[in-house]
């Protein structure tokens, strides 16, 4: 059941998490943002590399594994409540939505890739270059429902 814990796609999962944490804190913190916006840049840069360390430090062991997503995930709430000043309650839900949007878009971009490297693509450049426009592409969709749905919290 285990024997795949090598093949999780760390990078993806990495750039899912960073990447709608700080989709949401620019999109709700026009009017809210806790520090100025250099400073935001800088945090998520740091936060980014603090999360880096965490899913790639587990080694082969399921429970490590677990515990670093859960830290990362942690850390996604932590980003938030860093760059946003908002009531607690949005601040849960702005986490909530950034985790399963996230997961979601961490989820989609593995089956493709899982499906390109099972019909034997040889060369890795096609499995980053898949990966990276669908990252764009699935980032760029939710900007922009971001932008068409969302209300100011």
């Amino acid at each position: 059941m285990f024997e795949n814990l090598n093949r999780i796609p760390r990078l993806i999962t990495l750039i899912c998490q960073w990447g709608s944490c700080f989709l949401l804190i620019l999109t709700y913190g026009k009017n809210s943002f806790r520090f100025s916006k250099k400073l935001t840049w800088v945090l998520s840069a740091v936060l980014f590399a603090i999360m880096a360390v965490c899913l790639y430090s587990y080694g082969n062991s399921v429970f490590r594994w677990m515990f670093s997503f859960y830290i990362s995930i942690a850390l996604m709430l932590i980003f938030i409540l860093t760059s946003l000043k908002v009531r607690t309650y949005n601040l849960i839900f702005l986490w909530a939505k950034a985790f399963l949007m996230s997961e979601f878009v961490a989820a989609v971009v593995w089956q493709f890739v899982a499906l390109v490297l099972t019909d034997g693509i040889p060369d890795m450049i096609y499995v980053v270059l898949l990966s990276i426009t669908l990252l764009a592409l699935a980032f760029f969709l939710l900007i922009m429902i971001e932008r068409y749905f969302s209300k100011s919290i």
